[in-house]
């Protein structure tokens, strides 16, 4: 299996195409449109190229959208984060009244981006990988297993 496949079920393959890791939100990260100073949602997980937020609203796909992301903490003498970012996909979420949305941020000030680099390497992301790592170690299934296995010897 190439180091950039997952495997998810038997033989099932999904092919992660994304150039960085996608770095989980472990904590609450409120999303609000800059115009309307509306609710979106929160931050579920995040690189420096896009954001993929647990959200109320459904969005059109091709879209683009102005969010300010708010900090649980001061980072730079500011408590929240700007940027502009295109919907690339959105779909239902676990409940009815949920929906996952994923974006592609767009013109990024240097300051916005290095204060997104900064929260991206705080305590409060972790790295996608982690989580599929305890995830399939805590599996009961054989076929997971060996898909762990595999996975861990091609990374040696």
């Amino acid at each position: 299996m190439a180091p950039n496949q997952l495997c998810i079920r038997g033989d099932t393959q999904l092919t992660e195409s994304r150039k960085q890791n996608r770095r989980k939100a472990k904590a609450y990260l409120n999303v609000f449109d800059r115009s309307s100073q509306q609710f979106i949602g929160h931050v579920a997980d995040m690189t420096i190229e896009g954001v993929r937020l647990s959200t109320v609203v459904e969005f059109d796909v091709n879209s683009v959208f102005q969010f300010t992301v708010e900090l649980p903490f001061e980072m730079s003498g500011n408590t929240e984060i700007r940027f502009d970012a295109k919907c690339v996909w959105c779909g239902k979420g676990e409940s009815a009244q949920e929906y996952q949305a994923g974006f592609k941020l767009q013109d990024v000030s240097v300051e916005e981006s290095s204060r997104i680099n900064a929260l991206l390497n705080n305590s409060i992301f972790v790295d996608s990988t982690e989580l599929l790592s305890v995830t399939i170690a805590k599996a009961e299934s054989p076929t997971l297993k060996a898909c762990r296995m595999a996975s861990t010897r091609e990374r040696v």
